[in-house]
């Protein structure tokens, strides 16, 4: 499982949940795939919205940055 925050046009922030771990991903959209996949998740195709306060929770669980 995985939650997304959408910072820009170009930069999503992503919670990856492996087990009880939560892992931290910033990802910057350099290559070409990365910026249509941002456009994806902005255009909602298949992901659900997320409410604030969930993205909140889950963040405060993190506890360790990937690489």
């Amino acid at each position: 499982m995985a939650f997304y925050r959408i910072d820009s046009d170009r930069a999503f922030t992503e919670i990856q949940v492996i087990g009880s771990r939560r892992v931290v991903h910033r990802v910057e959209a350099i290559a070409y795939p990365e910026m249509v996949r941002i456009q994806e998740m902005i255009r909602m195709g298949v992901y659900e919205p997320l409410e604030r306060r969930e993205w909140e929770r889950q963040w405060a669980l993190s506890d360790e940055w990937g690489v």
